[in-house]
């Protein structure tokens, strides 16, 4: 079987079915932040800012437990 080539006379037509905008996940937009995980988000990072200061006192101070 022998296929005949055609001459391309312009781009190909683009169809878009899906895809465009954002997916409906209700999630966002409006919705602002929640005060009270703002507060615990804040918490564990200045709690892991703490330990992590002491660990590296304690690391650089020599200190062994024997």
């Amino acid at each position: 079987m022998r296929t005949i080539a055609r001459p391309v006379t312009g781009p190909a037509p683009v169809v878009a079915s899906t895809g465009l905008g954002s997916p409906p996940t209700r999630a966002g937009g409006s919705v602002g932040p929640d005060t009270t995980q703002i507060a615990a988000g804040a918490a564990v990072i200045a709690a892991a800012a703490v330990g992590g200061t002491l660990l590296l006192r304690r690391r650089a101070s020599g200190a062994q437990d024997s």
